[in-house]
């Protein structure tokens, strides 16, 4: 299988195996980048257009959020700074700059938020507009749409009817021979470092180690030969995708009325982000700096490291998923751009030892669990210092002058004090003597 973060950055094809015809992508892909309050996508939206435009592929955004000056390229439609379009005049200049080209392009749209706001039209009518302009897009194109997990209801919705494989049914049947279209819906979510930890610190859950295609791929854009091309997979915990999908949904801040967010827990000051500051570019990092495990060096792999959660819908039916690790680093002519890493979570100590409790029979079964029975040391501190209704603290005048408590639990000397009253009745009559036994 090739590596769809790869085929994300390079616009190459995504095939299921590595020995497929993957010269061309599919011919039409609609990319949903979903980013958040604490980690944003335009780093990677940036760097899919840059490499696009080194191919001499056409670019084209689409800015009614964000300044053009972020993405670094010339072909643009400023909608930023204007109050408010209609949504016929939008789609009328977008439709008018996609027809004059003919090859295949890349169409950005910076905001999902700021199309609804900037056009102030409904969910419906902006779904069908998106509709139209994917139709019209050259063969072999893809449609990229910005949005953040941190939005109102009615940009949750719009993310959501675009990944509906109802999207491509109108172009299928336009097509003379249904059996040649094919279509990829690529959802990605960009994740800070501190998510990955937050998920292992409380929850025990590893990211799985990346696929051999993922691994290549790294190190063919580092130019660097692959040293060992047999990597041990480590343990993998099968709930990780859907915690992480259920985590990375609820957004930083958590959801007004449900479960908080990740961030309360990991802290506003500990958080780094992609394009907050650069790092050395490594193809592969290992567990240590994907959890952060050892403190002296925690905020040093941090800094400058994002993570792509990638699920994709192919139009055969088949449904990838991945994850990849992206580096914002400082190339030899001072460009910064962002290049992918794999990920090897076979090389810690602490995932060994997880792999070897889970040979436990008993340790497996408990994995397989919906929910976590395992705890932390800080969730063991605090479920110890809670007083227990039937549990009794008792101080002795040496724990006294130590301000010191007694063992929790401990009773000391006590008595049943009992005393029958006149009306009960005692039958020393054996009630079970009626049965036949």
């Amino acid at each position: 299988m090739a590596s769809v973060a790869c085929a994300l950055l390079d616009h190459s094809a995504i095939a299921l195996t590595a020995h497929a015809n993957t010269r061309l992508p599919q011919n039409k892909q609609m990319i949903l980048m979903e980013g958040s309050l604490a980690q944003s996508g335009c780093a990677v939206v940036r760097e899919m257009l840059l490499r696009n435009q080194a191919r001499n592929e056409n670019n084209l955004v689409l800015c009614t959020l964000h300044s053009p000056e972020i993405f670094g390229v010339s072909s643009q439609l400023d909608f930023s700074r204007i109050p408010e379009v209609s949504l016929e005049q939008l789609e009328r200049k977008v439709v008018n700059e996609v027809r004059q080209r003919t090859s295949r392009s890349m169409l950005v749209l910076d905001s999902l938020e700021g199309l609804l706001d900037v056009t102030n039209c409904s969910v419906a009518q902006a779904y069908t507009m998106l509709r139209r302009v994917l139709y019209a897009l050259p063969e072999y194109s893809r449609l990229v749409v910005m949005t953040d997990l941190d939005v109102g209801h009615d940009a949750q919705t719009l993310a959501s009817a675009l990944q509906s494989p109802q999207l491509w049914s109108a172009s299928a049947a336009s097509k003379s021979s249904e059996s040649s279209f094919s279509h990829a819906t690529i959802r990605v979510r960009v994740h800070p470092p501190e998510l990955l930890r937050y998920l292992y610190s409380d929850m025990k859950l590893t990211p799985p180690t990346s696929s051999q295609a993922s691994r290549r791929a790294a190190y063919a854009e580092a130019q660097e030969h692959v040293p060992d091309p047999s990597v041990s997979s480590s343990s993998f915990d099968p709930r990780f995708w859907r915690i992480l999908s259920s985590v990375g949904a609820r957004g930083p801040l958590g959801v007004k009325g449900g479960e908080i967010g990740w961030w309360n827990a990991v802290g506003a000051a500990g958080l780094h982000t992609i394009d907050s500051s650069t790092a050395p570019y490594v193809p592969e990092v290992c567990a240590e700096q994907v959890l952060g495990l050892h403190s002296d060096t925690k905020d040093t792999y941090a800094t400058g490291i994002g993570y792509l959660e990638l699920h994709v819908a192919l139009s055969n039916g088949k449904y990838l998923e991945e994850l990849a690790a992206c580096i914002n680093h400082t190339k030899q002519d001072g460009s910064v751009r962002v290049g992918l890493s794999s990920l090897n979570m076979s090389t810690s100590d602490a995932i060994e030892q997880t792999s070897k409790a889970s040979s436990d029979p008993h340790a497996s079964m408990v994995q397989q669990l919906p929910f976590n029975l395992g705890e932390t040391s800080q969730q063991r501190e605090r479920r110890e210092q809670v007083a227990l209704p039937y549990a009794y603290q008792l101080q002795d005048s040496s724990a006294q002058s130590l301000n010191q408590t007694a063992w929790r639990g401990s009773t000391g000397k006590s008595a049943i004090f009992f005393e029958p009253e006149s009306e009960d009745d005692e039958d020393d009559d054996d009630p079970d003597d009626d049965l036949d036994v």
